[in-house]
């Protein structure tokens, strides 16, 4: 009769881990460690002297969206005012937000490479309620108010966000005891406020 083998839980994870360690260029493997390259090196300078990114959009490897803020900006409330895009992951286009003057975006989010959108309430001294979403089809060269939205007294306009082409959503400070929230179901051709009985609590 064959001697039947017992392994503690401890002999098995030692064993494997001696046969993962054997394993054809597993060496190699273990020996990577994480690592990070800096991809605006190309060309001019991609983020001009005064201006950071504080919100990034990766559509795929190698298309991608950045939100700039001038320096100084109130971290709680970025007045971005230019946006950066890249499609091959090295060259960046910096671009103006083009809306409302005396508005600055405090959310990005992009469906392609052309198409994407800014959510823009008004900033600094005196500022006052109000918000406007604006789209670009171009890469940003140009832009397009898509709301008329966000005007009721102490309606602000904080976040905008595309699931894909057509369907997002877009929501703001609470009015009259709940947040604004709306969605469109045709890319920004209209939009629809979602009842304040679907909405969580405050």
């Amino acid at each position: 009769m064959e001697p039947s083998i017992n392994f503690t839980s401890w002999e098995l994870r030692l064993l494997f881990v001696l046969f993962v360690r054997l394993l054809p260029g597993a060496g190699n493997a273990v020996a990577q460690t994480p690592s990070w390259g800096l991809r605006n090196i190309m060309g001019a300078i991609e983020t001009p002297s005064g201006y950071y990114a504080f919100q990034t959009v990766a559509i795929n490897a190698t298309t991608a969206w950045h939100l700039m803020a001038p320096n100084g900006a109130d971290l709680g409330l970025e007045s971005a005012t230019h946006v950066a895009r890249t499609t091959d992951g090295q060259h960046w286009s910096y671009l103006p937000i083009t809306g409302t003057p005396g508005y600055g975006a405090l959310s990005l989010t992009a469906v392609d490479a052309n198409t994407a959108y800014v959510a823009r309430v008004h900033t600094g001294p005196g500022s006052s309620a109000g918000g406007e979403i604006l789209r670009t089809t171009d890469g940003g060269w140009s832009w397009t108010k898509v709301t008329t939205e966000f005007t009721s007294t102490g309606s602000f306009l904080f976040w905008v966000h595309f699931f894909d082409a057509t369907n997002g959503l877009a929501f703001g400070a609470p009015v009259n005891g709940s947040c604004e929230v709306y969605r469109t179901t045709d890319a920004a051709a209209t939009w629809q406020r979602v009842p304040a009985d679907n909405l969580p609590a405050l």
